[in-house]
């Protein structure tokens, strides 16, 4: 069993994933997590948003996708 490594680069905001040796663990939540993360824009992963405007910004996001 492989160990997952999360590593955050700040000027990115965004997630490292390192892959799993098996196939069942790329879908684990360690794993599946930064993937989704990376894959929101750039203003919905800014780091310097209140609590409140991530939730809007977020809740955008998601409902334009639909």
């Amino acid at each position: 069993m492989s160990i997952v490594i999360v590593i955050i680069k700040a000027c990115l905001c965004a997630l490292q994933v390192v892959r799993m040796n098996a196939s069942f663990g790329d879908r684990s939540f360690a794993a599946a997590a930064p993937r989704v993360w990376n894959g929101f824009p750039d203003a919905v992963r800014n780091s310097a948003l209140s609590e409140d405007a991530f939730a809007k910004l977020l809740k955008t996001y998601l409902m334009n996708c639909m």
